[in-house]
């Protein structure tokens, strides 16, 4: 009786411990990953370069600047970009930016916002539409100092990025947003698209 006592006891212990280290085991890949998460927060945007183009941050496959010289595009190309967005108007520009960058074989867009009140869903839902498109990617989006670019990187990262609406903010200023009513109009955008 004592010897089959003792077997129970020692076989209890063992699945004991073997439960004890997969509950151990598991809580440490859970903190792991939420370290991975946090990790990637911090990791989000970098300063960069495209020739003397000012202002300029990547994260992944998206390069967020102010206005690239008409040299710089060559820079463009050479990094691996496919689309250039360029969110100035027409009248802002000093040379044929479209013809520059359509004769170096990327695509070409001008979604050109002057003041807040052009900042319009519609504006808003195009833009996500051509970021988020994979074949796109990599991106070019300027403006002439990276302020709009800021207002449309803060609604694309709170809907499409995964981030918190101060989260996003906080990237869409790091890269160069500083107008009070284009952040009141990206964020009103994000309230009511969530």
């Amino acid at each position: 009786m004592k010897k089959l006592d003792l077997r129970r006891i020692l076989g209890s212990l063992v699945i004991l411990g073997f439960l004890l280290s997969s509950c151990t085991q598991k809580a440490g890949q859970k903190t792991e990953r939420l370290q991975k998460t946090d990790d990637q927060a911090t990791a989000r945007i970098e300063t960069s370069t495209l020739g003397i183009t000012p202002n300029v941050h990547k994260y992944s496959a998206f390069y967020l600047a102010g206005q690239p010289s008409k040299a710089d595009f060559e820079e463009v190309k050479k990094v691996g970009i496919k689309t250039v967005i360029n969110l100035r108007m027409p009248e802002e520009l000093s040379f044929d930016e479209k013809q520059v960058v359509s004769d170096l074989g990327m695509s070409y867009h001008n979604l050109g916002i002057g003041s807040p009140d052009m900042m319009t869903d519609q504006l808003f839902n195009e833009m996500r539409e051509i970021l988020s498109n994979a074949e796109n990617q990599p991106v070019l989006l300027h403006c002439g100092s990276a302020n709009r670019v800021g207002a449309i990187w803060l609604a694309f990262q709170a809907l499409d990025g995964g981030l918190s609406i101060e989260a996003a903010l906080a990237e869409a200023k790091t890269v160069g947003l500083r107008n009070p009513a284009m952040e009141a109009k990206a964020k009103d955008y994000v309230e009511r698209n969530k």
